[in-house]
């Protein structure tokens, strides 16, 4: 019985030792910083994993699988390093283990073995804001709220509401048509809406239905249905086109904002953990956020359409902290929330339907 407890002891000293130690100089500076891969994936196309190692041995990561409908997996801990090998210990008490070799870091099997196209490399400069990748940038920059498109015969519209204009075009045709003053008329109780436009030329009305639409040629998956029903000159005929569309999230909200103010209280007023600035950020082009409420992170999906934004399912770590208080409050507001929200220079705030400012953020530098 007393080597058993000697023994443990002896353990116990290890991991503490080994968890707590610190990594200087020159392995300090090639290990810390911001790593990412594309990792393989059995049920979808891919998984963007991002790992952050910090100068205090603490680190986060983050998995965003690739076309499929589900919330990214976080996990935080402290990491170590020895012999070219880099510990993650989870919070929860697992483990994972890369290879650090030639700039690269290399996820590791439980065998110690190299995961198949499991290789990390390193970002070069320190990413404020996540990045924009995606087809539909160059319409964000213009200001465009929705498209929809559809094949045989191939068509587009792109749809400003703030502008309340549709650009309307079909290939064969020469140039495109714009319809301004458009009128929006939605459905109560219905997931549709209904957007119609006159010019001394033509006429059309568009039906927008919240039902999962697949691409006939490409396979790509949109969230919304699209009927439009244009009519030329004098002619009564009516053409009537079939597709899919997908709102477009303004490409200002993107990036990391800090937590400013949280229904008129400011943030200095709650308690904070060290080293847990309460924050959140936005990928637009993934319709995903995540941050940090002082505690825990959080993260889930959201859909903006002009001014207008709504939250999904917030999901979160669970650890446990001294004073929760401003997770909850944010937790609240966020977990399938619906709001306007306005950006003014460096200022987003969130405003609920009776005109009310419920979270300032500031934009991080």
């Amino acid at each position: 019985m007393k080597q058993i407890k000697i023994f443990t002891a002896l353990l116990t000293l290890f991991f503490t030792v080994n968890i707590t130690s610190q990594v200087t100089g020159d392995e300090l500076t090639k290990i810390t910083g911001t790593w990412q891969a594309k990792l393989p994936c059995a049920d979808c196309e891919y998984i963007d994993y991002r790992l952050v190692l910090n100068a205090d041995n603490t680190y986060n990561d983050q998995m965003v699988y690739h076309d499929k409908d589900v919330m990214p997996f976080m996990t935080e801990g402290k990491w170590t390093y020895s012999d070219d090998i880099v510990t993650l210990n989870e919070s929860s008490g697992k483990t994972q283990r890369l290879r650090y070799s030639n700039g690269s870091l290399t996820l590791l099997d439980a065998s110690g073995n190299n995961v198949t196209n499991g290789t990390l490399t390193k970002l070069t400069r320190e990413v404020t804001e996540i990045p924009v990748n995606d087809r539909w940038a160059a319409k964000r920059d213009k200001g465009i709220d929705f498209i929809g498109m559809g094949n045989e015969p191939f068509w587009n519209i792109d749809l400003d509401i703030e502008e309340k204009t549709i650009t309307y075009s079909r290939l064969g045709e020469e140039g495109s048509v714009i319809f301004t003053d458009i009128t929006e008329a939605i459905v109560m109780d219905a997931p549709i809406v209904t957007y119609h436009g006159k010019t001394a030329k033509h006429e059309m009305t568009i039906d927008i239905v919240k039902e999962e639409c697949t691409d006939n040629m490409s396979g790509e998956v949109f969230p919304y249905k699209v009927t439009v029903k244009i009519r030329a000159g004098k002619s009564n005929k009516v053409d009537t086109l079939k597709g899919c569309g997908k709102y477009l999230a303004d490409i200002k909200l993107n990036g990391k904002w800090l937590i400013n103010k949280v229904h008129g209280k400011d943030i200095s007023e709650y308690k904070i953990m060290k080293d847990k600035a309460p924050q959140i950020s936005f990928s637009v082009s993934d319709e995903r956020f995540g941050g940090i409420a002082g505690c825990n992170n959080f993260f889930g999906s959201f859909e903006a359409k002009g001014n207008k934004i709504r939250f999904g399912k917030t999901g979160a770590t669970m650890m446990m902290c001294a004073d929760m208080t401003l997770e909850k409050d944010m937790f609240a507001i966020l977990n399938e929330g619906y709001y306007s929200f306005l950006i003014e220079g460096n200022v987003l705030t969130l405003i609920d339907m009776q005109g009310n400012a419920v979270v300032d953020f500031l934009k991080a530098n």
